[in-house]
């Protein structure tokens, strides 16, 4: 379709994903914005599918600004709901200060608005000011952490570019991870972006619990993103087996539920912040919550 923005003609174009060509251009913006970042093998794996909508602007062929919009179903306080994630919001930087996210922003909110329950963004710091003007406010994420000790355990970590350890994180994260307040079920195809992509080598099988641990050891903290396993397992027992010697301290990638004894804290990341749109739910305004790291887009 065409659209003109502060008269200039671009092609606007969503749900291109299968397009190889277009595809080729998105992630051509994506790795100049973003540092090398590319959806190809995430795609290539089957696992960019219609949930993950691109909505993008092309000049003469060039894809010269996007927003993805990712659909969540959530479960908290045994309410199931359907949540709007925006995330790799991009321009070129020729075409910035142009009109161009706003246009995206408008098209997007005008399609899922009324057809969700809420709609939220992670913006950097040079974006903090430009959500708010589409209704959007900032809330505070918190963090969960408790003292720990290591203990002796079998755990393996998985190579997922081997087909049978693959399927067994695949199979695990579709268990869903029981020990979180804030459930993010039918996610896998995200979680797998991130372990394509940033996790590989941080993902563990812990054959006794029949547990998958997406977690990384920074000195004496070891930062757990997820645990994927079955009704039966405790989380104490699977953090202190993928805990090694010198580990006192773990913090959690997702909110526990509430009788697991860990305390919160505001988070902090560097160059982050969470947005909701105000008119919808927003369940962070009397709840001290995180979202799954592992379902960020």
């Amino acid at each position: 379709m065409k659209c003109v923005i502060n008269g200039t003609t671009f092609d606007y174009r969503k749900n291109f994903q299968d397009n190889k060509d277009l595809r080729y251009r998105l992630n051509r913006l994506a790795g100049e914005t973003f540092g090398g970042l590319s959806f190809e093998k995430w795609y290539e794996q089957g696992f960019w599918t219609e949930k993950t909508t691109p909505y993008a602007l092309f000049d003469d062929n060039n894809c010269v600004a996007n927003i993805f919009a990712t659909v969540f179903h959530v479960i908290f306080q045994k309410e199931e709901k359907t949540y709007i994630q925006l995330g790799t919001v991009m321009t070129a930087p020729a075409y910035r200060n142009r009109g161009l996210s706003r246009f995206l922003m408008h098209e997007i909110l005008k399609e899922w608005k009324d057809d969700c329950d809420a709609v939220y963004l992670y913006a950097n710091d040079r974006a903090v000011d430009f959500y708010p003007k589409f209704g959007f406010t900032e809330v505070n994420e918190y963090q969960y952490s408790r003292p720990i000790s290591a203990r002796t355990g079998s755990l393996r970590k998985l190579n997922i570019e081997d087909p049978a350890d693959r399927a067994i994180l695949i199979k695990k994260i579709q268990y869903g991870n029981p020990f979180a307040s804030v459930a993010m079920p039918g996610s896998t195809e995200i979680v797998m972006f991130h372990c394509i992509m940033s996790q590989k080598d941080n993902i563990y099988f812990l054959p006794k619990y029949d547990a998958v641990v997406v977690a990384q050891q920074e000195g004496d903290t070891l930062l757990c993103y997820d645990v994927f396993c079955g009704e039966d397992a405790h989380p104490e027992d699977i953090l202190s087996v993928t805990a090694d010697e010198h580990c006192r301290k773990v913090c959690l990638g997702f909110t526990p539920k509430d009788n697991l004894s860990f305390g919160p804290a505001v988070f902090r990341e560097e160059d982050t912040h969470l947005f909701v749109l105000q008119e919808k739910d927003n369940i962070f305004r009397d709840n001290l919550l995180m979202f799954p790291m592992l379902c960020h887009t």
